[in-house]
């Protein structure tokens, strides 16, 4: 990534963080918080290599020229957002085939509260590079939170776990669609996490979320099981304030 890019992320996460004064709450504690790991994540692996492209079988280019932005947003955040759409926009007029500034455009096009142009450059990024992780997964966010397509957010989740099974944040996305919002795959929610522990072998995060869930439907044999797993672990990893914790926790259940 060039140092033009570079600056521009740093821009992003600054107006992500002032974004949250133009969404609801709810949602952007949760999501912006979200977009802004997997735009640090896109800059660290690198994801933009000949192997993973898939040119032959992309979408058509989406609108380059679409400027859409929320009346919420206004006042020097509207104008930085406007300079920076622009500027993406025109690098990849020259160069189609950007996968970080197509994930940088899905994000402040996200932030001006286009969500349907975000779609569209997400939705382009996945179809050119099929297997990785950050626009499958920016794409769920979106679709859930924003759009509430749960199919879709489902869709687009498990292919980025699929593309990176050690994408842990990606397990714990599932489980709160199914839990938050696609009610009627709720029994999909543990099944997740489960298999995201097959793939991540006592994953503190994962068991800690099982142990939870498990109280919550009232089942105390494998509610017993995850917190103790999870104790084990925490004192493995050194965590005692976790740890201590878990245990005031788990001791309310005996």
């Amino acid at each position: 990534m060039n140092n033009k890019n570079i600056t521009l992320f740093i821009v992003v996460i600054a107006l992500v963080v002032g974004a949250i004064f133009f969404v609801s709450k709810d949602d952007a504690e949760k999501s912006d918080e979200y977009t802004i790991n997997q735009i640090s994540a896109s800059t660290e692996v690198k994801i933009d290599s000949a192997q993973e492209k898939n040119n032959a079988t992309a979408m058509a280019v989406p609108d380059l020229d679409r400027l859409i932005i929320a009346e919420t947003v206004g006042g020097a955040v509207r104008e930085q957002i406007t300079s920076q759409l622009k500027e993406v926009s025109g690098n990849l007029k020259s160069n189609t085939d950007s996968f970080d500034n197509w994930i940088l455009l899905g994000s402040l096009r996200k932030i001006a509260g286009d969500y349907e142009g975000s779609r569209d450059a997400w939705e382009y990024t996945s179809s050119i590079r099929p297997l990785n992780q950050t626009s499958f997964g920016n794409l769920g966010d979106l679709y859930h939170y924003y759009l509430k397509d749960y199919p879709r957010a489902e869709k687009n989740l498990l292919t980025s776990v699929k593309n990176n099974p050690e994408n842990i944040a990606g397990y714990r996305d599932l489980y709160n669609l199914y839990t938050q919002s696609y009610k009627e795959k709720i029994n999909e929610a543990p099944k997740i996490l489960l298999s995201g522990l097959s793939k991540n072998h006592n994953n503190l995060d994962l068991l800690v979320l099982l142990a939870k869930h498990y109280v919550g439907m009232g089942d105390k044999v494998n509610a017993t099981k995850y917190y103790e797993l999870a104790i084990t672990e925490a004192q493995k990893e050194g965590n005692t304030s976790l740890k201590q914790s878990l245990e005031s926790e788990f001791s309310s259940l005996k």
